[in-house]
């Protein structure tokens, strides 16, 4: 928690009012760059100014890139104005002043505000270490002292932490930093009847946050012993995956051909067959003709050509075997008439 403080220097006033400003300030170690919060508490004499007047901010000597402005223009009732001072370009001393307007003069307060902003090339190297966590110290069931230390250089502020579970701090208390060496901090109302995990975390005016080591205690018995700032709860751990290998296709089998048999005759159609001697007559011939003719005719539209060709081929070999046919009836008539004169002749 940040304290009002006053610079002690005789108030300067005018027409009597005797103004003296108390200081507020969120920041005591602030960097090019930051902001600084800023509230006045005004009081003349020994009593809070809450008179309806006008205020605001003034710098003496202002560089280039310092800035304050006032948010509460006017003294609210508990005697208290609001603004911030920034610088953005330089380091170093801001000196600032309240100013109360009145409808005729305005008047200054006796005492001024100094800001001191600093590089960060300077100021954070090197950087600041983490806090340690000495000692927690039992004052009763419920209440207890935390100490840490902070070793050199830091400015800013604490934080202690709390909780019933390892790394899960579910409480904090604020402490400014006020000792290099040492710091320490109050906690009440502790459950007895649970055990709890305490650590510092350090908030520096280096833009850091440094956390400390962790311990455990026990209200019943005082006893401290070290703990993790890890969570002790166990991460949900996902099912294992089972990777089953798909099943390799295998071809289907070809299947097997079907064995043909060659059809057989029986030994008497065999023999009647190798007996039978075609002898066609003239009719038969026709029919075979109108026949062909007509399965001619049937797949003349898939290759005409071809099966006239064939047919043909038939015709000539049909009336080939007929001529051939009638010449060796003719000669065995021939022959047989020559016999019969050869053994007429004989007989004579």
């Amino acid at each position: 928690m940040s304290l009002f403080f006053s610079n002690k220097t005789t108030v300067q006033s005018w027409s009597g009012y005797g103004l003296k400003p108390k200081y507020l300030s969120d920041n005591q170690h602030p960097l090019l760059g930051d902001r600084v919060n800023i509230t006045v508490k005004a009081y003349k004499g020994d009593e809070l100014f809450i008179e309806d007047k006008g205020a605001k901010f003034e710098i003496k000597n202002p560089k280039p890139g310092q800035k304050c402005e006032i948010i509460d223009h006017t003294f609210k009732e508990d005697g208290t104005v609001t603004g911030y001072c920034e610088s953005l370009t330089n380091s170093g001393n801001l000196e600032m002043w309240t100013k109360v307007e009145d409808d005729y003069y305005e008047i200054y307060a006796g005492n001024s505000f100094n800001i001191f902003f600093n590089d960060p090339n300077e100021y954070c190297n090197p950087q600041p270490s983490a806090p340690v966590l000495t000692q927690i110290l039992k004052q009763n069931d419920l209440t207890i002292t935390v100490k840490w230390s902070q070793s050199e250089p830091f400015s800013g502020y604490f934080e202690v932490l709390y909780g019933t579970n390892q790394g899960i701090y579910t409480n904090k208390q604020r402490k400014d930093f006020t000792s290099q060496i040492e710091n320490e901090q109050t906690i009440s109302s502790l459950d007895p009847s649970k055990e709890y995990y305490f650590a510092v975390k350090a908030y520096s005016t280096c833009k850091t946050e440094l956390l400390s080591n962790a311990f455990k205690y026990n209200p019943l018995t005082g006893q401290v012993s070290p703990a993790s700032n890890s969570s002790a709860t166990p991460k949900p751990t996902s099912s294992p995956i089972v990777l089953i290998a798909a099943p390799k296709p295998t071809a289907a089998p070809e299947p097997s051909p079907t064995p043909t048999t060659t059809p057989t005759l029986m030994p008497e159609a065999e023999e009647n067959i190798n007996n039978l001697k075609v002898t066609p007559t003239l009719d038969q011939l026709f029919k075979w003709l109108i026949l062909l003719s007509g399965i001619g005719l049937f797949v003349g539209s898939l290759s005409a050509y071809y099966y006239r060709k064939q047919l043909n081929k038939i015709v000539q070999k049909l009336r080939k075997q007929i001529k051939n046919k009638n010449t060796s009836e003719s000669n065995l008539q021939d022959n047989q008439l020559n016999q019969d004169e050869e053994s007429t002749r004989g007989e004579s």
